[in-house]
């Protein structure tokens, strides 16, 4: 499936992806949707839903390769931090795209159901409806992240339905095993490790209509 980037989104396939303060985003992070004027969409991070819960939920991973020589210095333009993960030290280093076209960085796709956490978020949801004018711009959380991989490291990160000896939790972060045994690294997906994501609208208890709702409305460019 053919991916495209640009500094604020990533497109796979029909699915668009936010990039957005993507620094301070982790799987589960919630809050406002903010839509000014102009291409750009992000989520302003108002907390996060438990790792626990975020394993409970049922996670599905996807990796995928990246022609790294078609990307520019200036559609990557990282805004904060971004880390790659690897097997090395802890977890995480830098991200360089010389390196990722030397070393052939792959993607790594981590996702929840969109309604996983809509009982869990309904309070914080009627909170948002009641600070914003716009239904739309209401409160949403991440089911979908995008990060990146040393090409060592991908080729032992599980794939499909991961299970509880592919997570771990690590302090209050959600993290990867990379392989089954006992020395299997750990790698915490913190902030700095999310280069992309999708976020749903979760629905207030007063609302009617569908429980939630995957926003895909970015514009690349």
């Amino acid at each position: 499936m053919p991916i495209e980037i640009t500094e604020r989104a990533v497109r796979c396939g029909p699915h668009l992806y936010h990039r957005g303060l993507a620094y301070r985003i982790r799987l589960g992070s919630y809050g406002l949707r903010m839509d000014p004027v102009g291409p750009q969409v992000w989520l302003a991070p108002d907390g996060a839903v438990g790792a626990r819960q975020v394993i409970a939920s049922g996670i599905v991973a996807r990796k995928y390769d990246l022609d790294w020589d078609t990307i520019s210095h200036a559609e990557m333009g990282v805004f904060g931090a971004l880390g790659v993960l690897t097997c090395g030290g802890s977890g995480v280093r830098p991200f360089d795209l010389n390196e990722a076209r030397r070393a052939r960085l792959k993607l790594l796709r981590l996702t929840v159901p969109q309604d996983a956490f809509a009982t869990r978020l309904a309070a914080p949801a009627a909170e948002a409806r009641a600070r914003t004018s716009a239904p739309e711009c209401g409160l949403h959380v991440v089911t979908e992240t995008w990060s990146i991989a040393a090409a060592e490291l991908a080729d032992r990160l599980p794939t499909g339905p991961l299970g509880p000896m592919d997570l771990h939790v690590a302090g209050t972060e959600l993290a990867l095993r990379a392989g089954r045994g006992a020395d299997a690294p750990i790698l915490p997906l913190g902030p700095g490790t999310t280069f992309a994501y999708a976020m749903t609208r979760v629905k207030a208890a007063t609302e009617t209509g569908p429980q939630a709702r995957r926003d895909g409305m970015q514009r690349m460019g």
